[in-house]
């Protein structure tokens, strides 16, 4: 355990300063003893996910209680289908069996025609302007993401079989196998691996349409 020897905060300000504000507080700064921070590294742990779908008729309820309940936990809600895909993630003992992997599937690499095949789709939709096509579309992942656990792997880093998932911190909290698109699968023009989003590509359109609901606003 090292002790802070400096601190740099961004605060919220006005309009005219920007909207934000950064503060250093050195080590001879009469706030940072006041901070009463410290650092240090935690040991390399693992953990257990587990994923349950159910409808979202408490989803207010679950909400209030839902970050009290797991370390890691989330709740992902599909209105449109009126599901909720909650996440138990949990801290377990390094001694606990398993060495799973996240290979999240919307960061996975796919064949070039693949990704634009799926950018064609998009367009049509976009052109038609079906909202009723487009809801009946966004079955599709969900669906995938259900039966694929969102690209969580068993040991072998390929294949799921069920839950729970366990694995070390770094495997499970962190995606990234869309990068090895950008070595040696680029010599053969991206057609056996790119990303979606890679701009060397006609690739699928990203867009997240949402909105947030005050934590207050929940029952407790």
């Amino acid at each position: 355990m090292s002790n802070v020897v400096g601190l740099r905060i961004v605060t919220p300000a006005s309009v005219s300063q920007g909207f934000a504000v950064v503060k250093e507080l050195g080590a001879d700064h009469p706030d940072l003893a006041a901070a009463k921070i410290t650092l240090s590294l935690q040991p390399l742990f693992k953990r257990s996910v587990t994923f349950v779908t159910r409808n979202d008729t408490d989803l207010a309820e679950q909400v209030a209680i839902g970050g009290h309940l797991h370390e890691f936990g989330d709740i992902t809600w599909l209105p449109h289908q009126g599901k909720v895909f909650y996440r138990k993630d949990d801290r377990v003992d390094v001694s606990t069996p398993g060495d799973r992997l996240n290979n999240y599937l919307f960061l996975r690499s796919y064949a070039k025609l693949g990704v634009m095949a799926a950018r064609l789709a998009d367009e049509w939709l976009e052109e038609k302007d079906s909202d009723m096509a487009r809801c009946l579309m966004a079955w599709l992942p969900a669906r995938k993401v259900k039966q694929e656990a969102f690209g969580f792997t068993n040991d072998d880093g390929v294949s799921f079989t069920g839950y729970p998932v366990v694995g070390f911190q770094h495997r499970i909290q962190a995606a990234d196998a869309c990068i090895g698109s950008n070595g040696p699968a680029a010599d053969d023009g991206l057609l056996s691996a790119s990303c979606s989003w890679d701009r060397r590509i006609r690739g699928q359109f990203f867009y997240n349409s949402g909105f947030g609901v005050a934590l207050s606003k929940a029952p407790t």
